[in-house]
């Protein structure tokens, strides 16, 4: 089940992708994936993309 998102910044991933959560479009940062021991999961779609620069933009301004 998907929360709704009270947080503007927030991007709710949809129902078909593997990973659950939401993307904090405001917290850009670069990660060490090797120190993490992070693992590749999915690409994104090109729409949750769009989306997340749609929203990095309204920052930037």
């Amino acid at each position: 089940m998907r929360i709704p998102s009270l947080y503007a910044k927030e991007l709710n991933l949809r129902n078909d992708t593997k990973v659950n959560g939401v993307v904090l479009s405001d917290q850009v940062k670069r990660l060490n994936w090797k120190v993490r021991k992070a693992e590749f999961v999915e690409k994104s779609g090109s729409d949750i993309l769009a989306q997340v620069k749609s929203k990095l933009m309204l920052l930037m301004e």
